[in-house]
């Protein structure tokens, strides 16, 4: 049970600091406007404090990970990823109000039962 906590955990922050990205793009307008300068419009996002705190869940995220994959089986743990799209699609209602249908919910519980299958 414990790699699935500690995966469920690094998902979170991976999808987190996802989520903080897409906040700050949203609130820039986007990076790659159409007739402006990208490059300029991407070294302004990467010293936004969204960024830089959103850079450091990743980083705890990516030594999280780095963990499991050294204390327990590969084929075990790398399927367990797929509890990012269930806290993506929690963060898209909760914070982007996205709908979400009857089947990405029934896609959901099904990849929720296969993680839980491939610890057994």
């Amino acid at each position: 049970m414990i790699p699935i906590i500690l995966a469920f955990f690094s998902a979170f922050l991976g999808v987190s600091s996802q989520v903080l990205w897409k906040i700050e793009i949203q609130k820039m307008g986007g990076i790659l406007k159409p007739g402006e300068n990208w490059v300029k419009n991407l070294l302004q996002f990467v010293v936004t404090p969204f960024f830089i705190f959103g850079a450091l869940l990743y980083a705890a995220s990516g030594i999280l990970w780095l963990y499991l994959l050294e204390k327990y089986e590969f084929s075990q743990v790398f399927p367990m990823l797929a509890l990012s799209y269930i806290i993506a699609a929690v963060y898209g209602i909760a914070v982007f109000h996205e709908a979400i249908s009857i089947y990405r919910w029934i896609g959901l519980v099904l990849i929720i039962g296969g993680v839980f299958l491939i610890n057994k």
